[in-house]
C-alpha cells in the first residue's frame, strides 16, 4: 500500500515557491494531487495533473487555478465525511478565498490553499492510522 505523504505544508508551500519560481509549487501540486486521487478515489472525481494544470491556468488566465482548488478540497470533504471526519476544507470556503485571493492578489488564497493542505494532511493521517480505511483503499485499488 502506498504511503502517503501526510506533512504538507502551507509556509514551505510560500516559501520555496518564492524561491524556485513556483518549480517547487508544481512540484508540490503534482504530489497532493497524485494523493488524493488514490485517497478520494470513491467520490467518482479525478484532479487533472500538473501539466493540465499549468496550460489550464494560463488559458484561463488563473481562473482554472480556483476550480481546481476547488476541486480538489470538494474530494476531500466528501471523503472525510465518508469516514466521518469533519473537514477544514470546506469546498465554499476554499473557493471563496481562492476568490478574494484573485481579486485583490493577497494572502487570501493561500489561507484556502492551507484549508486544503491541512485536510490532506489528516486525511492521509486517517489512512495510515485505520486498518477497515486501508482495507478499503486496498480494495478500490484492486
Amino acid at each position: 500500500m502506498k504511503k502517503f505523504k501526510c506533512d504538507y505544508s502551507t509556509a514551505l508551500y510560500i516559501i520555496y515557491g518564492i524561491f524556485t519560481l513556483t518549480v517547487f509549487q508544481l512540484w508540490y501540486i503534482h504530489n497532493l494531487s497524485k494523493d488524493v486521487n488514490v485517497m478520494c478515489r470513491k467520490t467518482g472525481k479525478k484532479t487533472s495533473g500538473v501539466v493540465a494544470y499549468i496550460l489550464f491556468t494560463v488559458l484561463t488566465l488563473g481562473l482554472y487555478s480556483v476550480f481546481w482548488w476547488y476541486r480538489l478540497a470538494d474530494m476531500i470533504d466528501r471523503t472525510m465525511r465518508r469516514h466521518g471526519i469533519e473537514s477544514s476544507a470546506k469546498p465554499s470556503y476554499v473557493l471563496f478565498c481562492m476568490i478574494i485571493g484573485q481579486l485583490v492578489a493577497g494572502i487570501a488564497s493561500y489561507v484556502g490553499i492551507n484549508a486544503v493542505l491541512e485536510s490532506a494532511n489528516e486525511l492521509a493521517l486517517h489512512y495510515r492510522s485505520n486498518a477497515q480505511a486501508r482495507a478499503e483503499l486496498e480494495e478500490a485499488t484492486v
